[in-house]
């Protein structure tokens, strides 16, 4: 049977859509707006995969390139504000921070 991959756009059509999805994700500048679009889009696609019925394929496919304008717009939008930190990402430079300033205290005494 038919399955998403090999659509209205044809497999190598649904891969670039896809891969685009990601690319789009990736461009958030906040962790966790990042991380839940990277996640959505694959579980989204993984989900999916086997759907043999081509109208439902192709309301899928429709409804994946929707979300591709917004997440470019969003992603676009997220660049253009000043960017924000998450939580992980401060604790992270902080340790780092801590940890160098430590060894510059013990070697200055």
């Amino acid at each position: 049977g038919r399955s998403v991959m090999s659509g209205v756009l044809g497999r190598s059509g649904t891969l670039s859509l896809y891969r685009r999805m990601l690319k789009a994700s990736k461009r958030f500048n906040n962790y966790n707006f990042r991380e839940y679009a990277l996640r959505r889009t694959r579980e989204d696609f993984r989900s999916n995969k086997t759907q043999t019925d081509q109208k439902v394929v192709d309301g899928l496919i429709q409804r994946a390139r929707n979300e591709l304008e917004m997440l470019e717009r969003q992603s676009l939008i997220n660049s253009l504000y000043s960017r924000q930190q998450s939580i992980l990402e401060l604790s992270k430079q902080h340790h780092a921070s801590s940890t160098s300033s430590s060894s510059s205290h013990s070697s200055s005494r």
